[in-house]
């Protein structure tokens, strides 16, 4: 495998790891927002950490963007 090979499969890798770690906050933040409301609380720390999750959604959008555009 040349480096260039390598470089590409290990930033893939970099973003289908962060893509599997928003993906599991994701469904964490969800459990707790559902739990929040079911028992009537202030949900409000739930919103701010669901904004950071997008956040790093969107940076990891932002990353994958970047790579195909060098990749083509």
């Amino acid at each position: 495998m040349t480096q260039k090979n390598a470089d590409k499969t290990k930033m893939l890798f970099k973003i289908y790891k962060d893509l599997t770690s928003i993906y599991t906050l994701t469904e964490i933040g969800q459990e707790a927002l559902d739990l929040c409301r079911e028992n009537e609380k202030n949900c409000h720390h739930i919103t701010m950490l669901i904004d950071i999750i997008l956040d790093k959604f969107k940076r990891v959008l932002n990353d994958l963007e970047s790579y195909t555009k060098n990749s083509i």
